[in-house]
């Protein structure tokens, strides 16, 4: 992870079911990439790509069942995995 911060409040409307402020973005990092990559508009995306580091996006993407599986293959072609 690159820094450690909060979710921007437009996520809101990815994570509907938490209190954005209560979401630490280092301990949960799996869900904050699962539910960007598979719900996530652009500048989402881009945040995503700011703030976690490509080990941690890699691991996440390879190890995560929740992620759609085209998005899934996008991301993998991405990342080089």
């Amino acid at each position: 992870m690159k820094d450690k911060a909060n979710l921007p409040e437009d996520f809101s409307v990815y994570f509907w079911e938490y209190d954005l402020k209560k979401i630490d973005t280092e301990k949960y990092s799996k869900l904050v990439i699962e539910r960007i990559l598979n719900y996530g508009n652009t500048s989402s995306v881009i945040w995503l790509l700011n703030h976690y580091n490509i080990e941690t996006m890699k691991k996440n993407v390879i190890n995560n069942k929740q992620i759609l599986p085209k998005t899934k293959k996008y991301w993998e072609l991405i990342l080089n995995e």
